[in-house]
């Protein structure tokens, strides 16, 4: 099956389907998990575009293809709809988007659609053909055309009058959703966890939040129209054209170009699937793990000092995206002012902790340390092995643990008794 070639008009004969979707369902996952962890989900996925007469259809035909099919332990609702539609599928199912003009928001929705078990070799059919797109006679998922939002009959647009779909989530902005965050609000769960990392329920939600704020949201808004701005503030210089949107809309044939528009699409969807695999394993191998470290370090801040004011890091890891949720989470009412780290040099770092906001934090060192280093410095705290302090007041070093400990413990004093200002 994965080798064999068949007919060039893009449809399996039923059988030779429901073997393929056997293979997909049972495909051994450990296999899966140990090509996943290489940071590719799916990066040469066999794009073929319908109808590609010079294309050989070839379901399955792609080992890589499959690797995402390993099963989920908890999947969503969606994913079960999905799954209950493909079993009595009588025909390979196709992924359905408009013709003409692409952009980044489709393009991707059709990359992450074939992420998913049983959709892995669909064929995507780019149509405006509305008789088409409502024939429910063989099994479409349609995303970005159709004027249509039902997810429970796998039809994903947003182009509708009245439509205001977001992502619904705790302290979210009402970004209007594309077609890529509609598919991500449906299928990204599932996703993540595809990446065979064993990631808990609660470090799914984590990066399933956080990915969209990184990623999605802006490629929604774009296509949406949105401005960044809130208010009518111009922009102080011109941004864009270096993005992933920018970038896709690039790879539309120019009118004085003869390139094939279909061919260009699939370079659509392999580039936007590109920056979602690296955006994805990120959050997943980089960003999610040192969680575990930053909340150990502010549970036991009193350890550390007698305030709770100071945090000290065990293992130099990324901790600025994690505390505020973390403290959040433990409600902690005296936030943390500085954290105290090994860096690479093998010397100590203690870092202010930024605000929100550019270049602000909740608490700076003293304007009269700012600019010294070496003996100056260590004879005007009174503690031995002093480094720096930051000309700017945000971060300071020391060559051990205890004279970092006691660089933060003096700024903390210097506040108390300057009545809050250093």
């Amino acid at each position: 099956l994965a080798n064999s070639s068949l007919p060039s008009h893009g449809i399996c004969h039923p059988l030779l389907f429901f073997l393929a979707q056997m293979l997909t369902t049972f495909q051994h996952h450990s296999e899966a998990s140990s090509v996943l962890r290489t940071g590719f989900l799916c990066p040469h996925v066999n794009f073929r575009i319908h109808p590609r007469p010079r294309d050989p259809a070839v379901c399955f035909q792609r080992r890589t293809a499959t690797l995402m099919s390993a099963p989920t332990s908890s999947p969503s609702p969606m994913l079960r709809i999905l799954n209950e539609k493909l079993s009595k599928a009588k025909e390979p199912p196709t992924i359905v988007t408009h013709s003409g003009t692409f952009h980044c928001d489709e393009a991707l929705a059709c990359y992450m659609l074939r992420l998913l078990p049983g959709l892995t070799s669909a064929t995507v059919k780019r149509t405006r053909d509305l008789k088409y797109i409502y024939d429910n006679s063989t099994l479409k998922v349609v995303v970005d055309v159709g004027e249509t939002y039902d997810p429970s009959e796998l039809r994903f647009d947003h182009h509708q009058r009245g439509f205001k779909e977001t992502l619904d989530e705790p302290g979210f902005r009402k970004t209007t959703l594309s077609s890529a965050g509609m598919v991500y609000k449906h299928f990204g769960r599932d996703i993540i966890r595809l990446t065979g990392n064993n990631l808990s329920d609660e470090d799914v939600k984590r990066i399933y939040t956080k990915f969209y704020m990184e990623f999605f949201e802006e490629i929604d808004a774009i296509d949406n129209g949105i401005n960044p701005f809130f208010g009518d503030d111009k922009a102080r210089y011109r941004y864009g054209n270096t993005g992933l949107s920018a970038r896709v809309m690039r790879l539309n044939p120019n009118w004085n170009d003869d390139y094939d528009e279909d061919d260009r699409f699939a370079d659509a969807m392999r580039l936007t699937g590109e920056d979602f695999n690296s955006m994805l394993q990120f959050y997943v191998k980089t960003w999610i793990p040192p969680r575990t470290n930053v909340y150990d370090m502010v549970k036991n801040r009193f350890e550390v000092h007698s305030s709770g004011e100071i945090g000290f890091l065990s293992e130099r890891v990324p901790w600025k995206s994690h505390l505020k949720n973390v403290e959040y989470e433990l409600r902690v009412e005296k936030g943390l002012k500085y954290v105290v780290y090994e860096d690479a040099s093998g010397w100590f770092k203690v870092q202010a902790i930024p605000k929100e906001g550019l270049f602000a934090y909740r608490l700076k060192f003293p304007v009269a340390w700012r600019g010294l280093c070496d003996d100056k410095l260590s004879s005007l705290l009174s503690i031995p092995d002093c480094v720096f302090v930051h000309g700017k007041g945000f971060v300071a070093r020391n060559r051990t643990k205890t004279g970092a400990l006691k660089m933060a413990e003096k700024s903390l004093q210097v506040r108390d008794e300057s009545g809050g200002s250093v």
